[in-house]
């Protein structure tokens, strides 16, 4: 487990050192939203992540509590995130050495973000942001019902104003799609929060 450790304490250096160059900002900030269509209605209070690779794209990961609305509780969370979690809680239970590859694989694995985004400036303050999150996961758990996971599918606009050097608040409009039944929302929200420049 010692070598599982090291390895995801380099990972984390090597991603905070991918953000070193000044032109690269990471985001962090605080995310509500609600989703209405047809077969969708529900509201969520989270966290979203936008990491730099470039000047200009960013790996963006989104966490967040829901309620739909018939008041089952879900979460929202990048699809490879729980399978990652998932695959290091098993074979971090053995001491071996294929149980630590097979750890740092799903260490890696928890690592995929859930989508991208490109941020296009609008103004000295403003950026329009548009985003594409393919890899997005629901989990539904109810005490009625059998827990359920729901792939996502999630794309819209931010229109993000900085407020100083250090914050941010960005509402933004798009659709979101579960895939297997293919329900449809619109959703809209907004997010708050720092700009981390490194």
């Amino acid at each position: 487990m010692r070598p599982l450790l090291a390895v995801t304490a380099t990972l984390l250096l090597h991603f905070t050192a991918m953000g070193a160059d000044s032109t690269k900002t990471w985001r962090v900030g605080f995310l509500g939203q609600y989703v209405k269509g047809q077969d969708i209605s529900q509201s969520t209070l989270g966290v979203l992540l936008e990491v730099p690779v470039g000047k200009r794209a960013a790996l963006d990961y989104h966490f967040s509590l829901g309620k739909a609305e018939d008041g089952t509780l879900f979460y929202h969370l990048p699809a490879f995130t729980r399978i990652g979690v998932a695959g290091m809680n098993y074979f971090g239970q053995f001491d071996s050495k294929f149980s630590n590859a097979m750890g740092l694989i799903f260490l890696l694995t928890a690592l995929i973000p859930e989508g991208i985004s490109y941020r296009v400036d609008a103004g000295q303050h403003v950026q329009v942001i548009p985003y594409l999150h393919p890899l997005g996961q629901d989990y539904f758990h109810s005490a009625d019902t059998e827990d359920r996971v729901r792939n996502t599918l999630e794309a819209g606009t931010r229109f993000s104003f900085m407020v100083g050097k250090k914050f941010y608040f960005a509402p933004h409009i798009g659709m979101k799609m579960y895939y297997f039944d293919q329900s449809l929302g619109v959703e809209g929200g907004i997010s708050c929060g720092l700009r981390l420049h490194r």
